[in-house]
């Protein structure tokens, strides 16, 4: 009898709509705790590879994102931050040349534009490519995610450093039996 009340009263409430079975259980995107782990291999990656050379200066590309999911450039933007913060100094990052003349615009500096100290000519280019290989059906979905970066000489266009971080994660659909 208590199961006829308990199963009822189940019924009763799905039916109803106060309960309902989640239909994905773990979400597939790349998290914030990717975002540190990622950065932080990344940077420390960068800091021991011997080919960039002595006190190179850097400019921020882009992350050009091939996934699905929606992405910003906070990645490059945490990298850089970790850099300068336990890099030892070994790299000195500028401004693009169209947000340098943005900020000279924008705080009223502007006139005759003379182009960068050439001290601080970038000579590396920090960037990166995501990229995502996406299964879904009517069990779940699977997403491999490979986030890859790449110093690259800005004259010769060489890639001196690359490494990369892969994440797969499965998700999974629960209906209510």
């Amino acid at each position: 009898m208590r199961r006829l009340l308990a199963a009822t009263a189940l019924a009763a409430c799905y039916a109803s709509g106060c309960f309902q079975a989640p239909d994905v259980l773990v979400n597939t995107e790349l998290d914030d705790e990717d975002l540190k782990v990622m950065t932080r291999q990344m940077a420390e990656s960068i800091v021991r590879c011997p080919d960039i050379g002595v006190k190179p200066v850097v400019v921020l590309f882009r992350i050009r994102n091939e996934t699905n999911q929606v992405l910003g450039q906070v990645y490059l933007y945490r990298l850089r931050a970790l850099l300068v913060r336990h890099g030892g100094g070994r790299m000195a990052f500028v401004l693009s040349l169209a947000a340098q003349r943005q900020l000279k615009a924008e705080e009223g500096t502007g006139g005759e534009d003379d182009g960068p100290d050439p001290r601080l000519r970038p000579t590396l280019a920090l960037m990166g490519t995501f990229y995502a290989h996406t299964v879904e059906n009517v069990r779940g979905r699977q997403d491999y995610v490979l986030c890859s970066f790449q110093l690259v000489h800005l004259r010769t266009g060489a890639i001196l450093w690359e490494d990369y971080y892969d994440v797969k994660r499965a998700a999974t659909r629960r209906w209510l039996d």
